[in-house]
């Protein structure tokens, strides 16, 4: 479901019987992790929490764990239990019980995070669930897909394991090649904004890479290309009257033969509180 534009969640059941949680399907990150019944910090109100002791699948690992991110961090220990999603059963899944979380989860739909990057940025060297999967070759074929829709409020966005869904795009599909296995990390060749070519991949665009991540709200981008590209976009008016108006951004892939065009309606988030605002930001 999509939570203002901004939050994508999804749910999966772990243990026998299922236990459900709402998670973040992120490519931004390699863990698994939910809350345990034994988290009383703000952050875990109103979530749902794991029991162990309620799971005939459940198996003792113990090692503690502690996840960074951008917006807080999680604080737990690790677990073994089958879970099931899309369908799929996949069994004996390391993953985080947390026994504390920042401040930042409290009042957010998800209950955890479902990571989906690479296994060299995994906390304790976990493996992912989609290895996992790869692993005990549950797939038809080793991919997954991801379907975001823009409609606030909707159930229309989907992820698909070992597949891809034809009914949620038009034309073939063109492949960007990952050019390291840590995160979702590709080639960025350039970015052109309307009529205005603001930088180049030799200049603001830092290393011309850029992170696929499902689980960051925002286009996020170094300072010096966000104030340039704040310029070429000009002013974004808080009645969104002027949106239709703004510029496409095009952004090129594979040696500038792949061009991927965004739409105001696209980079422009209507925020409830603030009305329109620019959903991209700078990041030193």
């Amino acid at each position: 479901k999509n939570y203002d534009d901004v939050e994508y969640i999804g749910t999966v059941s772990i243990g026998t019987p299922p236990q459900l949680f709402d998670v973040v399907f992120d490519t931004g990150s390699s863990n698994l992790w939910i809350p345990g019944k034994s988290c009383t910090d703000a952050g875990c109100a109103g979530k749902h929490k794991y029991d162990s002791s309620a799971s005939s699948t459940y198996r003792k690992n113990g090692e503690s764990i502690s996840i960074q991110y951008g917006t807080g961090s999680m604080d737990g220990f690790l677990d073994e239990d089958s879970i099931s999603l899309a369908g799929l059963n996949v069994s004996k899944v390391t993953f985080a019980e947390a026994t504390s979380l920042a401040a930042f989860f409290k009042g957010q739909p998800l209950d955890g995070i479902l990571g989906l990057a690479f296994p060299a940025i995994a906390a304790d060297s976990v493996t992912p669930v989609f290895d996992v999967m790869m692993k005990d070759k549950i797939l038809p074929a080793n991919i997954f897909s991801v379907y975001l829709d823009s409609a606030a409020g909707d159930s229309h966005s989907s992820i698909e394991f070992g597949a891809t869904d034809s009914s949620k795009y038009s034309g073939s599909i063109a492949w960007v090649p990952v050019v390291a296995n840590q995160y979702w990390l590709i080639s960025l060749d350039d970015v052109i904004i309307g009529d205005s070519h603001p930088g180049s991949c030799d200049g603001w665009i830092s290393y011309c890479k850029a992170i696929v991540d499902t689980g960051t709200s925002l286009i996020v981008a170094p300072e010096g290309a966000f104030t340039a590209i704040q310029n070429a976009i000009g002013t974004i008016k808080t009645d969104c009257s002027n949106v239709a108006s703004l510029p496409n951004i095009d952004m090129k892939f594979n040696n500038k033969g792949l061009s991927l065009s965004l739409p105001p309606s696209v980079y422009v988030i209507k925020d409830p509180q603030q009305g329109c605002v620019l959903g991209i930001q700078g990041q030193s």
